[in-house]
Order: structure tokens, then C-alpha cells, then sequence
């Protein structure tokens, strides 16, 4: 599809109060399961100037349609990982895209970095600490050798030593070696 690469960013709300949806339970086309039953929605948001203003897509995904449209977007050709995700649909199938960016919309101001002699070390949840540990992941594959990044499949996860050692301990520290990991890893998907 044209323009796909155009799409900044998808927001996947994984929300544990399910009380929100007025809609009930949804059928499943491709669980395979004897119920048939999806489940509770997750709203998801799609964000690009290439989208409509007030475009809302109703179609039915499944939670395997995340996988098979990352695949899809960033590993062209790629077997899918299970039947399930084989069987979703795309997220990205259905955007009606513009022919050129919307100029109706207003600049978001990148929030500024608090500075870290004002604040002490961070007590992390389970949740934020493993953000941090996946950080120096990706950090680690960024930074890979040209030969190990230029390999199309999924490549090993490697943790790195300093965001590793923040996320057992449940503590990051502005400014230390595993906050700049992090920082440098948040500041190339904003840009």
C-alpha cells in the first residue's frame, strides 16, 4: 500500500479494566477455538498527517493482527509466526490514505527532559523495569556489527549489562549509564 511507510506510530491500549466496552465479547474469525470467542476490544490508535481527520476504522482484529502487521511493515516477505497471526488481518490494510499530508494539524510540543540533578533514583514496577531491561535490548541490536543487522530474521536478544542490572535492581538513576541507554533508545523512536 502506498504511503504505509508514512505511518508514524499505531497505539495499542492494553487496558485491564474491561468495564469500558459497551459492546460485549467479539466472534473470532481465526482463533480456531471451539468458543469462538475473541474476547474484550483494545482500542488502537493509528497516527499520521496521510489519515483522514475523524476516520474510524470498525473492522474486527484479533491481538495477532499486531504481529502480522509488524511483520508485515518491517520484515516484507517473512513467514508468519503462527496459523493465528497468518489468519489476522492487517492493521494497516484498511487506513484510506491521503495523497499528500493534511495541513490542518497542529504541532505537539516534545515535552522537555526534567533535569536529572533534580530528582533522585526511580523505584520501577515489575512492568517499568522490564521497558528498561528491553531498552538495552534494543539498544544492544541497534548498535549490532552491519553483519549481524543486515540479517533479516529476529535477532538474538542481547541484554545490555548497565539496563539489565537497573531492571533486577528496580532502580533507575537519572543520568547513570542505564538512564542515557534508555533516553538514547526513547530519543530514536521520537525523532
Amino acid at each position: 500500500m502506498p504511503g504505509r511507510e508514512q505511518i508514524k506510530h499505531i497505539v495499542v491500549l492494553m487496558m485491564e479494566n474491561r468495564s469500558f466496552d459497551h459492546l460485549g465479547r467479539a466472534r473470532s474469525r481465526s482463533s480456531g477455538s471451539s468458543r469462538n470467542i475473541a474476547g474484550v476490544r483494545v482500542p488502537a490508535v493509528a497516527i499520521s498527517p496521510l489519515i483522514p481527520a475523524g476516520f474510524v476504522d470498525r473492522t474486527f482484529y484479533e491481538h495477532a493482527a499486531i504481529p502480522h502487521t509488524v511483520l508485515r511493515q518491517f520484515v516484507p516477505g517473512s513467514r508468519p509466526l503462527t496459523r493465528r497471526d497468518a489468519a489476522s488481518a492487517d492493521l494497516l490494510d484498511r487506513l484510506p490514505l491521503l495523497p499528500s499530508p493534511r495541513t490542518d494539524i497542529r504541532p505537539v510540543p516534545v515535552p522537555v527532559p526534567r533535569a536529572a540533578a533534580a530528582t533522585g533514583p526511580h523505584r520501577m514496577n515489575d512492568f517499568q523495569s522490564s521497558l528498561v531491561e528491553l531498552a538495552g535490548g534494543v539498544h544492544n541490536a541497534r548498535t549490532a556489527s552491519p553483519a549481524v543487522a543486515a540479517r533479516p530474521e529476529m535477532p538474538e536478544f542481547r541484554p545490555e549489562a548497565s539496563t539489565l542490572a537497573a531492571a533486577r535492581a528496580g532502580v533507575l538513576t537519572p543520568g547513570s549509564e542505564a538512564s542515557q541507554v534508555v533516553d538514547a533508545v526513547v530519543a530514536d523512536f521520537v525523532d
